[in-house]
């Protein structure tokens, strides 16, 4: 069973809000050629997209400690086609399986990865917002 907690539709607001923050201080740390940073800043962006659209459409956010449910929580959204349900849930899957090296591991974050992190956040939350329109 998927764990989440109720929130307000209108608050989604507020996750996209920081989901481009994040967005945007991943593309500053990025120039800055701080990749641990701008991974990490891509990673939350991606997380705070996926919450502004289970908020709006299910008025719910993922709580759990597996941060992949919420790809499966993204394809129960009934107001979204089946097949962007499932790109939607594939990219936030792409950012996911980055979050652990972004964060934990020992070696830092290659040029290459923090620029394709940037991508995949950068198309998700590009996504997310033509949903919330």
């Amino acid at each position: 069973m998927i764990k989440k907690t109720g929130v307000e539709r209108n608050l989604s607001v507020n996750y996209l809000k920081r989901a481009g923050e994040c967005l945007s201080g991943a593309r500053a740390a990025f120039e800055d050629k701080k990749y641990d940073l701008s991974a990490i800043d891509s990673v939350h962006c991606g997380i705070s997209s996926a919450d502004a659209l289970c908020v709006y459409f299910l008025e719910c956010r993922h709580t759990g400690e597996k941060h992949e449910e919420v790809a499966e929580l993204i394809k129960t959204i009934k107001g979204i086609k089946h097949d962007e349900a499932k790109a939607l849930g594939d990219r936030i899957m792409k950012i996911l399986r980055m979050k652990n090296m972004a964060e934990y591991e020992e070696r830092s974050v290659k040029p290459k990865e923090a620029e394709t992190l940037i991508q995949n956040a950068q198309k998700l939350f590009e996504m997310v917002k033509e949903k919330l329109r």
